[in-house]
C-alpha cells in the first residue's frame, strides 16, 4: 500500500475539511498527499502518528504485514481500553471482552487512529449496549424518586 493510500485509510470516513483541522494543512494539501501528487513532510507525518495512534513504521512501509494475519499493536489495544473504560456503562459488564475483542480487531485491520477508534467503541457500545443510555437516567431518576419519597 502507497503512502498516500495509507493516508487516505487511516482519514477513514472523515471528510477531508475535518480531517485537516489539527494538521494545519490545506484540504488540497491533504488530497495532493492522498493522490501521490505529493509526498508530506516530517512535521505533517508525525503529527498524523501522534493524533491518530498510528505506528510511523507501518505508515512508512518499513515492515509491512503479511498475508491476512494482523500484526499486535500494544498502542492501538491500550487506545481501545482506555476508550472503553471512558465510554461504557457500568451494564455492559459481562460484555465488555466482546467490546474490546471487536474494537481492537477493527481498529488493527483498518489501522485506525485515536479518533477513529473513538468512533468504533461507541458504535460497538450502541450495538451492545443500545439501551445503555436509557437505562443509566431511568435509574438516576428511580433513585431521585426514593430520596423524595423518604
Amino acid at each position: 500500500m502507497t503512502l498516500g493510500k495509507k493516508i487516505r485509510s487511516i482519514r477513514g470516513d472523515r471528510t477531508i475539511a475535518n480531517f485537516v483541522e489539527g494538521y494545519g494543512i490545506c484540504p488540497n494539501t491533504l488530497m495532493n498527499y492522498e493522490a501521490e501528487r505529493r509526498k508530506p513532510d516530517a512535521a505533517f507525518l508525525t503529527r498524523l502518528c501522534e493524533l491518530e495512534g498510528v505506528e510511523p513504521n507501518w505508515l512508512l512501509g518499513f515492515h509491512e504485514t503479511s498475508g491476512t494475519g494482523v500484526q499486535y499493536k500494544r498502542s492501538v489495544l491500550e487506545m481501545v481500553a482506555d476508550e472503553a473504560a471512558k465510554q461504557a456503562t457500568f451494564h455492559i459488564g459481562p460484555k465488555m471482552g466482546k467490546l474490546l475483542t471487536l474494537a481492537y480487531e477493527r481498529a488493527a485491520i483498518s489501522n485506525a487512529g485515536k479518533r477513529q477508534i473513538e468512533e468504533i467503541v461507541r458504535e460497538l457500545l450502541d450495538l451492545l449496549d443500545p439501551h445503555g443510555k436509557k437505562e443509566q437516567i431511568n435509574l438516576k431518576r428511580q433513585e431521585g424518586q426514593s430520596k423524595l419519597a423518604c
